[in-house]
């Protein structure tokens, strides 16, 4: 039983490991040999027990990988940001499918270590990629190169 058990441990770390994305139970007993004959229940036991042993980490919605959330999140959020380039917490949230709260505490971080910039033009904040005072000043003077312009235009 010992032997199949490690048999079946081993197998879980090596699919965790090439997974590009957390896994859920059903996901990760799908991927398992067919001879290791796993229930759904016996893999959740030994799932949870390689979590409380740091093996694997457990993530929102019942999914596991061998990756940490609050070390791989910050590298989703800026993957996300260098294709959306501006985008709120919510809509981030939306595209990785994990809770606000977790998503937020990283988007904190980013923006406390200057990684990502934060942009509140009314009542919804906004994240970026680059500095948007920055970049409101440098396209007012490159407007203002082009000679004068009112203050409505300008914000035009």
């Amino acid at each position: 039983m010992t032997s199949n058990r490690d048999a079946t441990q081993g197998a879980v770390k090596g699919f965790l490991q090439q997974s590009q994305a957390p896994k859920s139970i059903p996901q990760i007993r799908k991927e398992l040999p067919s001879g290791l004959g796993v229930s759904s229940k016996e893999l959740g036991v030994l799932l949870d027990e390689m979590t409380a042993r740091g093996e694997i980490f457990s993530w929102p919605q019942k999914k596991f990988w061998d990756r940490d959330p609050r070390v791989v999140l910050p590298n989703l959020i800026l993957s996300f940001m260098a294709k959306a380039l501006v985008a709120t917490a919510s809509k981030i949230k939306t595209y990785l499918k994990l809770p606000l709260e977790m998503v937020e505490t990283a988007l904190n971080e980013l923006v406390d270590r200057g990684r990502l910039y934060l942009w509140q033009p009314g009542k919804t904040a906004f994240f970026c990629l680059f500095d948007p005072r920055k970049t409101a000043l440098d396209t007012i003077l490159n407007a203002l190169t082009h000679g004068p312009l009112s203050e409505k235009e300008l914000i035009a």
